[in-house]
């Protein structure tokens, strides 16, 4: 069996425009990529003796509610003319129920993807593997880091994280939560008796009428100037906020959201932001 090729090979002989089409991330599923997809899809279904497990595609029928052939050759054959969206549908259903062997051979199809730089990966979510949007993988080990640390802030940032590069991206609820996350640690930190209104604006009242400092050394610098325009900016973001049903946030504006909220967990959490 030949090495596996890592990502910094490059060929000896390749023009600019050949290495960065091999280096880009890939749209969708080339010939090249989707073979491979769907010869793992139809293993996964396959016992280690090679029998067929029909069961498979019957699931999947009910789950995602449309015919899918149940016989070994017009599965395969169904596959193959799947679009993309379908395929991948497809795949993260199978991952999150669990059907047929995808829980022992995850990490096989996360090989494929990574190898192919495709722009989907496999990804743990909520103990269950999933199908998400691929995003750099220094910004992936550091949200994963917050998230581990933060309870219920950082469930609510994973939640939104499924909610803005899972397979059926809801821009309007992935906002929320992000508003939700900030709040769940920022109002304990910075109003903890407050009751009565404890929401991210009343947070925002509040530091406003504080000397906010963070840890940096740069001269004549506004810090709470500073956070509380991040904080006003996800609290403002959304036309309707607070009521679980943002207007008119786009997927880039989720994704935006996100940002600015996981910068706030991250430095709440740390203790980074001080009041006086």
């Amino acid at each position: 069996m030949g090495e596996q090729l890592s990502d910094e090979w490059v060929p000896p002989v390749m023009g600019v425009e050949e290495l960065t089409r091999l280096t880009a991330v890939e749209p969708g599923y080339p010939t090249y990529m989707k073979e491979q997809i769907i010869r793992w899809v139809v293993d996964t279904s396959t016992l280690p003796n090679g029998a067929f497990m029909p069961s498979v595609p019957q699931e999947l029928s009910l789950r995602m509610k449309r015919l899918i052939p149940a016989d070994l050759g017009p599965f395969t054959s169904f596959l193959w003319k799947a679009a993309d969206d379908l395929l991948t549908n497809l795949i993260d259903a199978m991952l999150y129920f669990r059907l047929g062997r995808s829980y022992r051979t995850a990490d096989k199809l996360a090989s494929i993807l990574d190898s192919s730089r495709s722009e989907w990966q496999v990804q743990p979510i909520g103990g269950r593997s999933r199908i998400t949007q691929r995003i750099p993988t220094g910004v992936q080990i550091s949200y994963e880091d917050v998230v581990n640390k933060t309870a219920l802030a950082g469930s609510l940032l994973a939640e939104a994280f499924e909610a803005t590069y899972g397979m059926a991206p809801n821009p309007n609820h992935a906002y929320d939560l992000s508003v939700k996350a900030v709040e769940t640690l920022a109002c304990h930190a910075f109003i903890p008796n407050n009751t009565t209104r404890a929401t991210l604006g009343a947070v925002i009242a509040h530091l406003q009428q504080k000397t906010v400092s963070l840890p940096l050394i740069e001269k004549n610098a506004s810090h709470g100037e500073t956070i509380t325009k991040m904080m006003r900016l996800l609290w403002e973001g959304g036309q309707r906020h607070g009521d679980g049903n943002y207007q008119h946030v786009s997927l880039a504006g989720a994704k935006t959201a996100q940002a600015l909220a996981f910068s706030l967990v991250a430095m709440i959490h740390e203790g980074l932001i001080s009041t006086f």
